[in-house]
């Protein structure tokens, strides 16, 4: 947890400095490392989300189940609750005997992990692969995760990808 304590005096620092005196392009840049960093955080929220699962810490602490711990302990609503639930089931390596294995979407998690892709981003290109899983076998499934992911990376807002969504659900 070094990295966590680490991480958690360099937002204080960021927190505490007054940016007044910066350029405009030191404003850009600035504003463009603390994205990309701000966007690499879920991936870790995720993962020790599923390591709480596998775990069973909410029944440890007497919960009746993930969703109502999230609130509980962490002041989330509901949806961020549910959110961070599914992100930790799809974006999250799985621990089998001790070995970590791949995410069940790897090309969204490496995304998420190296902060090409926002929150927002990963949650609608889970929702669409969610709605086209019925239809899909795997290596398609995988084939839009990778088009939905190049598409955020290239630029497509969280609801451009909502739309590329339903309309690859309307086509297949």
């Amino acid at each position: 947890l070094d990295a966590l304590a680490t991480f958690e005096q360099a937002a204080e620092r960021l927190a505490a400095m007054n940016p007044v005196m910066l350029s405009s392009t030191e404003v850009l840049d600035g504003l463009r490392r603390l994205e990309r960093a701000a966007r690499k955080v879920p991936s870790s929220q995720h993962w020790l989300t599923q390591v709480g699962i596998e775990q069973g810490l909410p029944a440890q602490l007497g919960y009746t189940g993930v969703k109502e711990m999230l609130v509980d302990q962490l002041y989330l609503a509901g949806g961020e609750a549910v959110d961070r639930i599914r992100g930790a089931r799809s974006r999250a390596p799985r621990q089998t005997h001790g070995v970590a294995s791949e995410p069940k979407l790897p090309v969204l998690a490496g995304a998420q992990r190296d902060g090409l892709i926002s929150e927002r981003h990963a949650v609608s290109i889970e929702k669409a692969l969610d709605k086209c899983s019925h239809k899909l076998t795997m290596p398609k499934l995988h084939d839009l995760e990778d088009m939905l992911v190049t598409a955020a990376v290239g630029g497509c807002t969280p609801d451009d990808i909502a739309m590329l969504g339903r309309r690859a659900y309307e086509h297949i």
